[in-house]
Protein backbone atom coordinates (compact mmCIF):
# COMPACT_ATOMS: atom_id res chain seq x y z
CA UNK A 1 0.00 0.00 0.00
CA UNK A 2 2.79 2.15 0.98
CA UNK A 3 4.07 2.39 -2.67
CA UNK A 4 0.67 2.91 -4.62
CA UNK A 5 -0.26 5.31 -1.82
CA UNK A 6 3.12 7.21 -2.34
CA UNK A 7 2.92 6.90 -6.01
CA UNK A 8 -0.43 8.56 -6.08
CA UNK A 9 0.76 11.24 -4.03
CA UNK A 10 3.85 11.92 -6.20
CA UNK A 11 1.32 12.35 -9.31
CA UNK A 12 -1.74 13.57 -7.60
CA UNK A 13 0.88 17.06 -6.65
CA UNK A 14 1.80 17.15 -10.16
CA UNK A 15 -1.66 16.89 -11.59
CA UNK A 16 -3.74 18.69 -9.11
CA UNK A 17 -0.40 21.25 -8.91
CA UNK A 18 -0.87 21.67 -5.02
CA UNK A 19 1.42 21.18 -2.53
CA UNK A 20 1.85 17.78 -0.54
CA UNK A 21 -0.75 19.36 2.80
CA UNK A 22 -2.90 21.31 0.27
CA UNK A 23 -3.24 17.69 -1.67
CA UNK A 24 -4.57 16.03 1.42
CA UNK A 25 -6.90 18.15 2.03
CA UNK A 26 -8.46 18.27 -1.65
CA UNK A 27 -11.40 16.16 -1.06
CA UNK A 28 -11.28 15.02 -5.09
CA UNK A 29 -7.99 13.67 -4.50
CA UNK A 30 -8.95 11.76 -1.57
CA UNK A 31 -11.81 10.46 -2.97
CA UNK A 32 -9.75 9.27 -5.75
CA UNK A 33 -7.41 7.94 -4.03
CA UNK A 34 -9.66 6.07 -2.17
CA UNK A 35 -10.98 4.09 -5.44
CA UNK A 36 -7.60 2.97 -6.46
CA UNK A 37 -6.81 1.81 -2.93
CA UNK A 38 -10.03 0.09 -2.50
CA UNK A 39 -10.84 -1.40 -6.20
CA UNK A 40 -10.35 -4.89 -5.33
CA UNK A 41 -12.54 -4.56 -2.41
CA UNK A 42 -11.86 -7.26 -0.34
CA UNK A 43 -8.77 -6.99 1.82
CA UNK A 44 -8.25 -10.62 1.07
CA UNK A 45 -7.95 -10.07 -2.56
CA UNK A 46 -5.63 -7.39 -2.32
CA UNK A 47 -7.41 -4.27 -1.47
CA UNK A 48 -5.65 -1.70 0.46
CA UNK A 49 -8.98 -0.67 2.32
CA UNK A 50 -12.68 -1.19 1.99
CA UNK A 51 -14.69 1.01 -0.44
CA UNK A 52 -16.70 3.00 1.31
CA UNK A 53 -18.27 5.60 -1.10
CA UNK A 54 -20.71 4.65 -4.10
CA UNK A 55 -18.21 4.87 -6.76
CA UNK A 56 -15.63 3.25 -5.61
CA UNK A 57 -18.05 -0.02 -4.80
CA UNK A 58 -19.01 0.18 -8.48
CA UNK A 59 -14.65 0.28 -9.48
CA UNK A 60 -14.83 -2.58 -7.77
CA UNK A 61 -17.97 -4.50 -9.33
CA UNK A 62 -16.61 -3.50 -12.72
CA UNK A 63 -13.15 -4.53 -11.68
CA UNK A 64 -14.95 -7.70 -10.90
CA UNK A 65 -16.53 -8.07 -14.16
CA UNK A 66 -13.46 -7.73 -15.72
CA UNK A 67 -11.49 -10.13 -14.15
CA UNK A 68 -14.27 -13.03 -14.25
CA UNK A 69 -14.66 -12.05 -18.14
CA UNK A 70 -10.83 -12.30 -18.36
CA UNK A 71 -10.83 -15.66 -16.79
CA UNK A 72 -13.80 -17.12 -18.87
CA UNK A 73 -11.74 -15.75 -22.02
CA UNK A 74 -8.80 -18.21 -20.94
CA UNK A 75 -10.79 -21.12 -21.02
CA UNK A 76 -12.85 -20.43 -24.24
CA UNK A 77 -9.83 -19.51 -26.11
CA UNK A 78 -8.53 -23.24 -25.59
CA UNK A 79 -11.63 -24.59 -25.35
CA UNK A 80 -13.03 -27.21 -28.03
CA UNK A 81 -16.69 -26.51 -29.80
CA UNK A 82 -19.82 -28.27 -27.81
CA UNK A 83 -17.78 -29.37 -24.71
CA UNK A 84 -17.44 -28.29 -21.36
CA UNK A 85 -14.29 -26.99 -19.38
CA UNK A 86 -12.42 -28.56 -16.34
CA UNK A 87 -13.75 -26.67 -13.21
CA UNK A 88 -13.12 -22.86 -13.01
CA UNK A 89 -11.86 -21.97 -9.34
CA UNK A 90 -12.12 -18.78 -9.48
CA UNK A 91 -15.64 -19.34 -11.14
CA UNK A 92 -16.94 -20.97 -7.93
CA UNK A 93 -15.95 -24.32 -9.78
CA UNK A 94 -18.33 -23.75 -12.75
CA UNK A 95 -17.77 -25.77 -15.88
CA UNK A 96 -17.91 -23.48 -18.33
CA UNK A 97 -19.76 -24.39 -21.91
CA UNK A 98 -18.50 -23.43 -25.02
CA UNK A 99 -21.59 -23.90 -27.84
CA UNK A 100 -20.89 -24.96 -31.48
CA UNK A 101 -19.42 -22.27 -33.49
Amino acid sequence: MAIVDGLLVAEGVKVFNLSYGQLLANEKFLLLRHMVLSHHGRLEWGAAIKPAIPEAILLHQLDLMDSRLEMMREVYDDQQPDSFSDRIFGLDNIHLYRHGD
